[in-house]
């Protein structure tokens, strides 16, 4: 049986190093927030959006591009302020029982739509973690399953997702891409201005 999967977005925190609210900034002439649920949709069944720090505005965006998507979830977290793995646990409450998460960075917007197809298909329920490498180097997103869901659920606040992955016995698979993309996030100003070019 295919495996289903819920996409978790955050959206919540201040956009501190960009100076501008990331999740509104353009690529392709729409928002990264927007590049990013069109591309997860084609894979997934549910898509958690986690806001907070200007959540009307994320909230008005979705009602207006994808009023009529049932598969769309907007969460917020008032918590916004505190560290970012709050806002992770806020999303994965909201995971469909059983379900694969594809955890997506905000700051990634230029992934390809193929990439999606091609990650979700390494999903094989011997590993409980996957993922993407390039020329061997570790990428993003991420895709790990129900039962490390429940984990990160159970972690302290003042843990982080690294440490979880790290410290915990997942069966983990890594995945040769062919997508160097994956390697790439717009965090600064500096970045941003040279998103065109990548």
């Amino acid at each position: 049986m295919k495996s289903e999967i819920s996409s978790l977005i955050l959206t919540a925190g201040l956009s501190t190093r960009m100076v501008d609210f990331k999740p509104l900034l353009k690529f392709n002439n729409i928002t990264f927030l927007e590049n990013i649920i069109n591309k997860t949709l084609l894979v997934s069944n549910q898509v958690i959006i986690v806001t907070g720090y200007r959540h009307e505005e994320i909230k008005n965006l979705i009602l207006e591009k994808y009023s009529f998507n049932t598969q769309i979830k907007i969460i917020f977290n008032s918590r916004f302020n505190e560290p970012m793995f709050l806002s992770l646990q806020t999303g994965l409450k909201e995971v469909k029982k059983n379900n694969w998460v594809l955890y997506h960075f905000i700051d990634q917007p230029i992934i390809p739509d193929e990439f999606y197809k091609q990650f979700v298909n390494q999903i094989d329920e011997e590993f409980e973690f996957i993922q993407p490498t390039f020329n061997t180097k570790k990428g993003h997103p991420l895709l790990f399953n129900f039962k490390f869901v429940k984990h990160l659920l159970n972690s302290d606040i003042t843990s982080n997702l690294r440490d979880e992955i790290w410290k915990t016995d997942l069966k983990k698979k890594y995945w040769e891409s062919t997508f160097p993309q994956i390697l790439k996030d717009f965090d600064t100003p500096d970045d941003y201005k040279k998103i065109d070019e990548v």
